[in-house]
């Protein structure tokens, strides 16, 4: 059976399988996650019984928050950078404070 799964084309070897069976079969985590088919979001309580069909265009989105497991560094002009939270350098009474404010973020 071939669906579309976060846009990508997928033959999936189950027919008609249900949303929880698709995705304990992709190793897919339950926790922070959010199921759209066919532009429909599901609640979660209908994920054991919501039915994939032949052509559905299925998207599983995680949620991340605070980083997540994988290198997701961001490079500035070959610069890698392990936070994504910029600091400005105006409205702090002075350099001792910014530079505490800068510590204290991780930035």
């Amino acid at each position: 059976m071939n669906i579309t799964l976060n846009r990508e084309a997928v033959e999936l070897p189950q027919r008609e399988p249900t949303v929880s069976q698709l995705m304990d079969e992709r190793g897919l985590p339950r926790k922070s996650v959010v199921v759209a088919v066919n532009d429909e979001v599901l609640r979660r309580d209908e994920w054991s019984t919501h039915t994939i069909r032949e052509g559905d265009e299925v998207e599983i989105i995680h949620a991340v928050a605070g980083g997540s497991e994988r290198d997701d560094s961001l490079h500035i002009a070959g610069e890698r950078f392990s936070s994504r939270l910029f600091l400005g350098t105006g409205k702090y009474p002075d350099n001792a404070t910014m530079k505490a404010a800068r510590d204290a973020s991780g930035t």
